[in-house]
């Protein structure tokens, strides 16, 4: 059986940041980074899932992600999301 991944083809029309699960942990460092940066708009995903998501649905600059050490699974995570975004 081959699967071939699916590549997200779109243009960057806007500045987005997308920040994955850090529900509280972060608020005063994105405060802090949309008074610096007004044009950015800030998206918050609460698990890695619904990260992966939010880059399918819509392109973002920058992603940041929360990470715990303990997480098993950290590395399919990883690998969820950068294909999500595509190779750039």
């Amino acid at each position: 059986m081959h699967v071939e991944a699916m590549t997200p083809t779109w243009e960057m029309n806007e500045n987005r940041l997308i920040i994955v699960g850090a529900p509280n942990g972060l608020g005063r460092v994105v405060d802090d980074f949309s008074t610096r940066h007004p044009d950015w708009n800030v998206v918050r995903a609460g698990s890695y899932l619904s990260g992966i998501a939010e880059v399918c649905r819509s392109p973002a600059r920058a992603v940041l992600a929360m990470v715990e050490f303990s997480d098993a699974s950290l590395g399919r995570a990883v690998a969820g999301l950068r294909e999500a975004g595509g190779r750039d």
